[in-house]
């Protein structure tokens, strides 16, 4: 069954400026989380995660609770 838009919002950080994101207990769930084309943001993931992949992120701090797989960062600048 394919995502709703409102569980794709849930799951990533797409194309944001400026933003903080926070993901807390129950809101992941186990699923993947994934941040791409972000800059100057404050990114925490504090639920268990399978996978996390960051692309393109610039100037950000990005937080991350456990993680059952892999942590993904490619192209990504002072974060």
């Amino acid at each position: 069954m394919p995502m709703t838009a409102e569980q794709r919002a849930m799951y990533t950080a797409m194309n944001k400026t400026g933003e903080t994101i926070v993901r807390v207990d129950g809101q992941i769930a186990g699923q993947q989380f994934l941040c791409d084309e972000i800059e100057d943001c404050t990114v925490h993931v504090l639920d268990h995660c399978a996978q996390v992949t960051v692309d393109s992120a610039r100037n950000c701090e990005i937080i991350v609770g456990p993680c059952e797989d892999s942590l993904f960062v490619r192209d990504c600048e002072d974060w």
